[in-house]
């Protein structure tokens, strides 16, 4: 089943060939072990600065992902002699056949330094403490730690295979220029599987469109049915302006990142007649799965993307 994954990937990828990038960060091989795109594997480590940075040039879009860490030792004035490890690792959420790397650090706006004080007294010695990003972009963008940035020569739709381990956290996706953070289910999607939502039969149940926690405030950027509270691995749908930067990231975790696809001259997944779909062909989800022909959501077959409601 493992393989699959890869046929689907190749199967994307053939989809309007001169329109379409796409890029798997993390596959599986032959024996279903996760590993991670060779850009990964292969990434330079910044030691001074504290980060990591990782570019893929695509036809239509270029992505930079950016990974950081924490300070290990750092002085009064938020200088940094010696930085914690950063790292590029893998992971697997192998039941739906989702692999997906995953890079070290919060996403930080700002490094500053706080005393440690035990038992009340002053001790000399300082650790780390971090400015976060606000959605009104008040605060600034993140400048080290975990985070994507995603700029397109033409307008079009990018999709994100993303991880969220930690659901009780604001997942950001962030116009560059104005610094303000996009609103959830208006000018993106998100689309996938939550833990703990599951059909009757108690597989995980797929859902085109996952809510957010609430309407306003906070809420707005926290995902999931069950409030936030469970881990979600789906696809972000954002429609992009060209040439315009658009970054994506979590408040203070890291986001896992599967498989980036963009199809320019599109605003979103479009539904295809059934006249368009040979009956008999084989049909998969985005995660890669043989699916039923009664099945709905987000399909593929005869290497086209389809709605079924």
């Amino acid at each position: 089943m493992k393989k699959i994954f890869t046929l689907v990937a190749v199967a994307l990828a053939a989809i309007s060939a001169n329109a379409q990038d796409y890029y798997a960060a993390a596959t599986y091989d032959a024996d279903g072990n996760v590993v991670m795109a060779n850009e990964f594997q292969n990434a330079v480590i910044d030691t001074q600065n504290g980060k990591s940075v990782v570019t893929i040039n695509l036809n239509n879009v270029t992505m930079t992902a950016v990974g950081g860490t924490t300070p290990s030792v750092i002085d009064k004035d938020a200088n940094v002699s010696e930085w914690n490890t950063i790292e590029w690792k893998t992971g697997n959420q192998g039941d739906i056949e989702f692999p997906y790397i995953n890079g070290t650090g919060n996403p930080y706006v700002k490094l500053t330094a706080e005393e440690i004080v035990t038992d009340g007294v002053p001790t000399g010695n300082y650790r780390p403490a971090y400015e976060y990003y606000e959605p009104d972009g008040s605060k600034g963008l993140p400048v080290s730690g975990l985070y994507y940035e995603f700029n397109a020569k033409a307008e079009g739709t990018l999709v994100l295979g993303v991880w969220i381990n930690k659901g009780n956290r604001k997942l950001f996706v962030v116009d560059k220029e104005t610094q303000k953070a996009l609103t959830p289910n208006v000018d993106y999607t998100l689309g996938g599987y939550e833990n703990g939502v599951n059909k009757e039969d108690g597989s995980k149940e797929y859902n085109m469109s996952i809510p957010t926690k609430g309407t306003e405030g906070d809420d707005l950027y926290i995902w999931g049915y069950k409030g936030g509270s469970q881990a979600i691995w789906g696809w972000l749908q954002i429609p992009m302006k060209a040439n315009q930067t658009y970054m994506v990231f979590l408040h203070s975790a890291q986001l896992g990142l599967s498989d980036v696809e963009f199809e320019a001259g599109t605003s979103g997944v479009s539904e295809i007649t059934s006249s368009e779909i040979n009956a008999d062909a084989p049909i998969y989800n985005l995660a890669g799965q043989r699916v039923s022909k009664n099945a709905k959501g987000i399909l593929i077959q005869n290497g086209k993307k389809f709605i079924r409601r």
